[in-house]
């Protein structure tokens, strides 16, 4: 946890020039029209509003344990990161699940995070983002699907 909260500081505190260079490595998001946990309707990632820096936590896994696991462990980061005093209307961070789930569970799934993150997390920044093609979103983004939150 140490670890991720000074790579955070890092991020947060380096210079424009270097934030470009890093993104320019990295993959890219797809565009998805999704919910957040409040009900409200919004474009992940067009719709990340920080005036600095967003911070995207992310769970991606095709199995539900593994993906459940992982959503915990990124409402303790978001916990680490509000109690180090980081979060403002400058620096923000989004807590997403991607997942594939058939159609008729997605309501259940959404209420489910809601309430199990309410008072937890800003249920405005943060959703399940189903997709039916979670390791190839993974893919496009850079990101590995190793199990672990990203």
């Amino acid at each position: 946890m140490n670890k991720f909260i000074a790579l955070v500081y890092t991020i947060v505190f380096a210079s424009g020039f270097m934030l470009n260079v890093q993104a320019q490595d990295l993959g890219v998001f797809q565009q998805i029209e999704t919910e957040t946990l409040d009900g409200e309707d919004f474009d992940f990632p067009s719709g990340l509003r920080a005036k600095s820096l967003n911070i995207v936590l992310l769970a991606l896994s095709e199995e539900q344990e593994n993906g459940t696991w992982q959503g915990e462990a990124l409402v303790e980061w978001y916990a680490a990161l509000d109690a180090k005093g980081l979060l403002n209307e400058d620096v923000m961070a989004w807590h997403f699940s991607f997942m594939k789930v058939p159609f008729f569970v997605k309501g259940f799934v959404r209420r489910g995070m809601a309430k199990d993150y309410e008072g937890k997390i800003p249920l405005d920044q943060a959703g399940p983002i189903f997709i039916k093609d979670v390791p190839g979103f993974a893919a496009e983004a850079g990101i590995a699907m190793d199990g672990q939150p990203s």
